[in-house]
């Protein structure tokens, strides 16, 4: 959201480091789950997780440019990603919740 209240290159390239450290650290990270809770099934599991990251990422490009083309804004398409993000981080509340309130761990 901060993009689009500041056209600056500092605060865009600042903002973009930042964000880039931040994914790198979770990607690094994907691996280390994967093995841990797949084992031996691992190459399988992170495959198929990857086919699922990639068909994701297709919809989600087609979707943006869609409202890029329909709407002709940027802040839209920051708005509409935003608005993904948090349909995506109000779902993991509610496992997390359920899993609390039900006692059941959230990653057996």
């Amino acid at each position: 959201m901060v993009f689009t209240l500041h056209s600056s290159l500092w605060w865009f390239a600042a903002l973009s480091a930042i964000l880039g450290v931040l994914r790198c650290t979770i990607h690094s990270y994907y691996c280390l789950v994967f093995c841990e809770r797949y084992g031996p099934r691992f190459p399988t599991a992170f495959t198929l997780f990857m086919v699922v990251c990639a068909v994701v990422f297709l919809l989600t490009g087609f979707l943006t440019g869609l409202v890029k083309n329909y709407t002709g804004s940027d802040n839209m398409v920051l708005y509409l990603l935003t608005v993904m993000c948090g349909c995506c981080s109000v779902s993991w509340l509610i496992e997390i919740v359920h899993a609390r309130t039900t006692n059941k761990s959230v990653h057996k």
